[in-house]
């Protein structure tokens, strides 16, 4: 299927779960609130043996959990940050990308396949030029999101302290806490910076202790000149079907005429039990029904039980 074509055509690829699905399958998301900060503990460690230590807390909390857990059949390389690579520069453990495209189609899904792939070419062609305008309104050589990112790191780096070993190395300290920086090869044990590429704490005290701009050690992926060469390609104007070339193959016939079933048609997605409501939403679970004939709770007046039948 769809895993043996991605391994087929893209090799190279890096393949992850979505840490939010894998916890929604999971036994233990059952058993409080302890066992959901244990498990995002573990998705969220970023090196191996702060996975060992996260995942030896689970295992006191519940054995026979953490190794329901951390069965082969759920991967649990593919969706903690400890076992990830450094190539693609991302930490996201959830699915939220496909989430935000999925609601993005929402209306052109519900048509037929080529009235729906042609709504999903017409966002697609605005969504590119849409992309270079805000890329070009840019203050930094870098997006706005980054830029939090980076600055939060930036602030945190006068918080530690730091050894000097006279060449390109150096160590971080901060109470308990303590990292080694190489400048020169853009690594630090915490594994943030090769992670996601951009300079970690730790780092961000290196590069201000030798007088140099943190922002020259972001990696380019995150460069203004890079999201204008990703968004550089249009999507071409096409013709209407009016205008398409006639194939001499038999017309498409429509589809045969479904059964209606009975209420309002499903759109909304699926939601998981453990998935938070959305806030200001009022529930009507605890309302108290009123009879319109005597007033009683808890009943209408076609249940009313001091309702006269009528006479046949």
């Amino acid at each position: 299927g769809l895993k043996r074509a991605i391994l087929d055509e893209l090799p190279k690829s890096e393949h992850r779960n979505c840490a939010r699905h894998v916890f929604a399958n999971w036994s233990g998301r059952k058993s409080g609130k302890a066992f959901e900060q244990a498990f995002w503990g573990i998705v969220k460690a970023r090196t191996e043996r702060e996975w060992l230590d996260r995942v030896a807390v689970l295992k006191l909390l519940d054995k026979d959990l953490a190794k329901e857990l951390l069965a082969k059949q759920k991967h649990p390389k593919h969706w903690t940050r400890a076992f990830f690579g450094e190539k693609c520069k991302c930490d996201i453990v959830d699915n939220n990308c496909c989430e935000a495209f999925n609601s993005i189609i929402l209306e052109a899904r519900m048509k037929s396949i080529i009235t729906m792939l042609e709504d999903i070419r017409i966002q697609t062609m605005e969504r590119i030029v849409q992309k270079r305008k805000i890329a070009k309104k840019w203050k930094h050589d870098y997006g706005p999101l980054v830029k939090a990112k980076f600055d939060e790191q930036k602030d945190e780096a006068v918080e530690w302290e730091m050894v000097w070993n006279g060449d390109g190395g150096c160590e971080i300290k901060k109470g308990p806490w303590q990292f080694t920086v190489n400048l020169e090869k853009r690594e630090c044990s915490c594994r943030l910076w090769q992670i996601t590429g951009i300079p970690c704490a730790h780092a961000c005290r290196a590069i201000y202790h030798n007088g140099d701009d943190p922002d020259d050690f972001l990696h380019y992926y995150y460069s203004k000149k890079t999201y204008l060469e990703t968004y550089k390609y249009n999507l071409e104007p096409i013709n209407g079907s009016h205008e398409w070339v006639q194939t001499g193959l038999d017309p498409i016939q429509p589809p045969p005429p479904r059964e209606k079933k009975l209420g309002r048609p499903k759109k909304n997605r699926r939601k998981s039990k453990d998935e938070p409501k959305k806030k200001g939403k009022l529930s009507r679970k605890w309302t108290v029904i009123h009879c319109s004939l005597c007033s009683g709770k808890g009943h209408n007046q076609v249940t009313c039980p001091t309702k006269v039948p009528e006479k046949q």
